[in-house]
């Protein structure tokens, strides 16, 4: 069974609200319905679930520009530092959940010390193996 046209319609509305950097509840309720229907049309039309998925991409980008108006409104006075902070942790925290290859914490372990160079680590007992060591160590 597939979405009939109008409800199509109205769930693709809901996507671009999410594109400006709606939450679904938000673009849901400026476009006449409910979450929960949302929710459920997703399970009806591929068509939507592959444009819901490309706006939440989109959701995010909107929500990492959206840091510059948090600042202003810092230096505005408008919100105070621990109020600013708050904000921009949250939309760190969701920009890295929606977009986790841009925005997300690096999971990469590298082996640099503090300028950048790659660490040689030598072995502290003699012949033990290490990438740097030229002896043969077959017989370890």
């Amino acid at each position: 069974m597939s979405l009939p046209d109008d409800k199509l319609e109205i769930g693709l509305k809901v996507c671009k609200g999410l594109t400006i950097g709606q939450s679904v509840l938000r673009s849901c309720e400026e476009n006449g319905t409910k979450e929960p229907t949302f929710f459920y049309w997703l399970t009806k039309s591929p068509k939507l679930v592959e444009e819901y998925t490309r706006a939440r991409l989109f959701r995010a980008d909107a929500r990492y520009e959206s840091i510059d108006g948090v600042i202003a409104d810092l230096r505005n006075g408008d919100i105070d530092s621990n109020m600013a902070r708050v904000i921009i942790d949250t939309i760190k925290w969701q920009c890295g959940k929606e977009k986790g290859a841009v925005y997300g914490d690096s999971t990469q372990l590298r082996h640099a010390d503090a300028d950048g160079k790659k660490l040689v680590i030598e072995s502290a007992i003699k012949g033990l193996p290490n990438s740097g060591n030229k002896e043969d160590n077959s017989s370890i």
